[in-house]
Protein backbone atom coordinates (compact mmCIF):
# COMPACT_ATOMS: atom_id res chain seq x y z
CA UNK A 1 0.00 0.00 0.00
CA UNK A 2 1.07 3.42 -0.63
CA UNK A 3 1.70 6.12 1.84
CA UNK A 4 0.80 8.99 1.41
CA UNK A 5 2.92 12.94 2.62
CA UNK A 6 1.05 16.29 2.66
CA UNK A 7 3.58 19.17 4.41
CA UNK A 8 1.79 22.90 5.60
CA UNK A 9 3.75 25.98 6.56
CA UNK A 10 2.73 28.71 9.18
CA UNK A 11 5.42 31.11 9.87
CA UNK A 12 8.63 29.14 11.39
CA UNK A 13 6.56 25.82 11.56
CA UNK A 14 5.51 23.21 9.24
CA UNK A 15 2.81 20.45 9.80
CA UNK A 16 3.88 17.51 8.00
CA UNK A 17 0.91 14.98 7.76
CA UNK A 18 1.75 11.23 6.83
CA UNK A 19 -0.92 8.68 6.15
CA UNK A 20 -0.01 5.05 6.24
CA UNK A 21 -1.18 1.71 6.65
CA UNK A 22 -2.47 0.57 10.17
CA UNK A 23 -0.55 -2.18 10.52
CA UNK A 24 2.69 0.08 9.90
CA UNK A 25 1.40 2.94 12.12
CA UNK A 26 2.91 2.32 15.36
CA UNK A 27 6.36 1.24 14.35
CA UNK A 28 6.31 4.32 11.80
CA UNK A 29 4.97 6.45 14.79
CA UNK A 30 8.16 5.29 16.93
CA UNK A 31 10.53 5.87 13.68
CA UNK A 32 9.58 9.04 13.71
CA UNK A 33 9.45 10.01 17.07
CA UNK A 34 13.13 8.70 17.63
CA UNK A 35 14.41 10.72 14.46
CA UNK A 36 12.75 13.71 16.08
CA UNK A 37 14.35 13.44 19.47
CA UNK A 38 17.49 12.33 18.15
CA UNK A 39 17.72 15.59 16.06
CA UNK A 40 16.96 17.56 19.01
CA UNK A 41 13.38 18.11 19.17
CA UNK A 42 11.11 17.45 22.25
CA UNK A 43 8.04 15.17 20.60
CA UNK A 44 4.60 15.89 22.34
CA UNK A 45 1.13 14.33 22.06
CA UNK A 46 -2.03 15.68 20.98
CA UNK A 47 -5.47 15.35 21.80
CA UNK A 48 -8.29 15.24 19.36
CA UNK A 49 -8.35 18.98 19.63
CA UNK A 50 -4.82 19.40 18.91
CA UNK A 51 -3.81 19.74 22.37
CA UNK A 52 -0.59 19.08 23.92
CA UNK A 53 -1.43 15.77 25.98
CA UNK A 54 0.33 16.12 29.56
CA UNK A 55 0.81 12.79 31.97
CA UNK A 56 0.18 13.50 35.72
CA UNK A 57 3.76 13.63 36.66
CA UNK A 58 4.34 16.79 34.11
CA UNK A 59 1.61 18.36 35.76
CA UNK A 60 2.60 17.51 39.05
CA UNK A 61 6.27 16.87 39.50
CA UNK A 62 6.09 16.61 43.65
CA UNK A 63 2.58 14.76 43.47
CA UNK A 64 1.63 12.54 46.16
CA UNK A 65 -0.64 10.15 45.62
CA UNK A 66 -2.31 11.82 48.93
CA UNK A 67 -3.17 15.15 46.52
CA UNK A 68 -4.35 12.90 43.85
CA UNK A 69 -6.95 11.08 46.51
CA UNK A 70 -8.33 14.32 48.15
CA UNK A 71 -8.30 15.75 44.57
CA UNK A 72 -10.37 13.06 42.91
CA UNK A 73 -12.67 13.33 46.31
CA UNK A 74 -13.27 16.90 46.29
CA UNK A 75 -13.98 16.54 42.47
CA UNK A 76 -16.64 13.93 43.20
CA UNK A 77 -18.25 16.03 46.18
CA UNK A 78 -17.15 13.33 48.49
CA UNK A 79 -16.34 13.39 52.39
CA UNK A 80 -13.53 11.39 53.50
CA UNK A 81 -16.79 9.48 55.73
CA UNK A 82 -18.56 8.59 52.49
CA UNK A 83 -15.08 8.03 50.41
CA UNK A 84 -14.23 5.35 53.18
CA UNK A 85 -17.42 3.87 53.32
CA UNK A 86 -16.94 2.96 49.35
CA UNK A 87 -13.59 1.79 49.90
CA UNK A 88 -14.77 -0.64 52.87
CA UNK A 89 -12.48 0.93 55.12
CA UNK A 90 -12.32 3.93 58.19
CA UNK A 91 -12.46 7.70 57.64
CA UNK A 92 -9.37 7.93 59.96
CA UNK A 93 -7.18 5.14 56.36
CA UNK A 94 -8.59 7.67 54.01
CA UNK A 95 -7.09 10.89 55.83
CA UNK A 96 -3.83 9.19 56.73
CA UNK A 97 -3.61 8.26 52.70
CA UNK A 98 -4.39 12.27 51.90
CA UNK A 99 -2.18 13.29 54.57
CA UNK A 100 0.50 10.88 53.45
CA UNK A 101 0.76 9.30 56.56
CA UNK A 102 0.01 6.04 54.99
CA UNK A 103 1.41 4.34 51.72
CA UNK A 104 -1.32 3.24 48.87
CA UNK A 105 -1.04 -0.55 48.66
CA UNK A 106 -1.78 -1.84 45.20
CA UNK A 107 -5.18 -3.38 46.89
CA UNK A 108 -6.03 0.36 47.75
CA UNK A 109 -5.08 2.00 44.38
CA UNK A 110 -7.29 -0.59 42.48
CA UNK A 111 -10.17 0.26 44.90
CA UNK A 112 -9.45 3.78 44.63
CA UNK A 113 -8.93 3.77 40.17
CA UNK A 114 -12.51 1.33 40.88
CA UNK A 115 -14.41 4.76 43.11
CA UNK A 116 -12.89 7.27 40.57
CA UNK A 117 -12.71 5.59 37.17
CA UNK A 118 -9.35 6.05 36.46
CA UNK A 119 -6.48 3.48 35.95
CA UNK A 120 -5.25 2.41 39.48
CA UNK A 121 -1.46 3.09 38.88
CA UNK A 122 -2.08 6.52 39.36
CA UNK A 123 -2.39 6.49 43.20
CA UNK A 124 1.00 4.36 43.53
Amino acid sequence: MLAHMKMQTTGELAEIIVTVPIKDALKIREAVSAALNTAGHRVRDLNDEGNEVFSVAEVFPERAPGMLIEGFRLKFDLTQEKLAELLGTKQNRVSDLENGRREVSKEMAKKLGAVFKVPYQMFL
